[in-house]
């Protein structure tokens, strides 16, 4: 059961492309290989030259690679010393290897390391590409799982028009389908924290050894680590589990997590500053310390991630007995509740909700 407090607004229509944002798009592209791959039959088959670069050829790959850039699943790694993509990768940009050849390169390392594996069929795209903002050559590495779908055929019969539907088994995804397993790696990392950015949503949330990890494990041969989008999430979600293990009052609580998230919003967050508007207490301060630090938080400082600070402040949910949560826009929800500092006498939180509008949904 779920009580969802939220605000009605009017629909927004999203904002036309600028005549400089079409001119000027954030990835341009400059060559794209696609291997089509069988995991099942010969493994691969390795094509000997580029895509023509039509305009929706361009459209479409870049929108691949904008959408997965930015996703919030997201994140940073680190080749492992001799990595294949990684040396092939280098080879690429000094221009030691062509990058035709650089791409079945990569298409045959992932099909040696697929063999076996319980896997679809698809295609590996790889994607010279320049970040028109760093003015940096990228290389994407897509995994494209291709889809089903129909196509319809016209055709006339007697002088009368017939249709019919035919299964079509190996589509491309389309520009607003959501890639499974991408990787983006830049020029120039030595002037970044991270080698490359890997999206691989199968694998979230599933052991290392399990083989939907193959991917990052096996193929691109990295460890994910963390980076501000990582830490900017995570430093809420210790900051309760800390809040809830020191029986905290509801008062205090509220207030050591408004503290929490306005401090998201800078573009660095200093922890000692941060413990010191928190916890008023030093000898809890060291114990919020020390527990920041046991879940990862190594430094006392780290740089923040406005989208993802952004995202965690627009909403707020509060998870109540017997699977009740209110949840809704920040604000709104702040400004209909009003919670008790003292608790009952069954060591209960009392909470006042003043609303003109009480409806029950159906």
């Amino acid at each position: 059961m779920s009580i969802d407090i939220e605000l009605e607004r009017p629909p927004v229509e999203p904002a036309p492309e600028s005549p400089d944002e079409m001119e000027n798009p954030p990835i341009r592209i400059i060559e794209v290989f696609l291997h089509p791959l069988d995991y099942r039959s010969e493994g691969v088959a390795l094509t000997d030259g580029p895509l023509e670069l039509t305009p929706f050829v361009v459209e479409l790959f870049g929108s691949y690679i904008v959408k997965g850039i930015g996703a919030s699943q997201g994140r940073m790694a680190r080749f492992h010393e001799g990595s294949k993509v990684q040396q092939v990768s280098l080879a690429i940009f000094a221009g030691a290897t062509p990058a035709l050849e650089g791409s079945r390169e990569i298409a045959r390392f992932l099909a040696h390391v697929m063999q076996g594996k319980n896997s679809s069929p698809g295609d590996l795209a790889v994607v010279r590409a320049l970040d028109t903002e760093t003015d940096q050559e990228l290389l994407a590495i897509l995994k494209l799982d291709l889809q089903r779908g129909l196509r319809r055929e016209l055709s006339r019969e007697d002088k009368k028009t017939r249709v019919r539907l035919v299964p079509v088994m190996d589509l491309l995804p389309d520009a607003e389908r959501r890639l499974q397993k991408c990787a983006f790696i830049p020029e120039s990392p030595h002037s970044l924290p991270y080698d490359l950015m890997i999206l691989d949503n199968q694998a979230a949330g599933r052991s290392e050894r399990s083989t939907a990890n193959f991917f990052i494990a096996d193929f691109l041969e990295c460890d994910l680590i963390e980076g501000p989008r990582e830490f900017t999430r995570k430093l809420p979600a210790e900051t309760e589990r800390w809040l809830q293990e020191e029986g905290a009052t509801p008062v205090v609580a509220i207030e050591a997590r408004e503290a929490v998230i306005q401090a998201l919003h800078e573009p660095q967050v200093d922890l000692n500053r941060l413990a010191e508007s928190v916890v008023p207490e030093p000898e809890k301060r060291e114990r919020y310390l020390a527990h920041l630090e046991a879940s990862g938080f190594q430094g006392r400082s780290f740089s923040t991630d406005a989208s993802a600070a952004d995202r965690l402040s627009s909403s707020l949910t509060y998870l109540l007995d017997n699977g009740v949560k209110i949840s809704g826009d920040a604000e709104a929800v702040s400004a209909l509740l009003q919670v008790e500092d003292d608790p009952t006498e069954e060591g209960m939180v009392r909470i006042l909700i003043e609303s003109f509008r009480f409806e029950r949904k159906y």
